[in-house]
């Protein structure tokens, strides 16, 4: 489990680990990963889960907070 501090920057970096396995299979000629069943069920379910994501943060509207911050600095 990630410590609280840290935990969006930690799922940063495995989330880029697994979107450049994606973009090497996209990439290959055979267009497909080897997966194992669990592997399968565990990729289901970040699917979902990074749809569940994106819906959370548009409801939180975290992202217009951080741009706002930005723009007075």
């Amino acid at each position: 489990m990630n410590m609280s501090y840290c935990q969006f920057e930690n799922t940063s970096t495995d989330l880029s680990q697994l979107l450049s396995v994606l973009s090497e299979a996209v990439n290959n000629k055979s267009g497909q990963l080897k997966l194992s069943d669990s592997e399968k069920r565990a990729y289901q379910i970040l699917i979902q889960q990074c749809e569940d994501f994106l819906q959370l943060s548009e409801d939180i509207n975290l992202v217009d907070e951080i741009d706002e911050e930005g723009e007075e600095e």
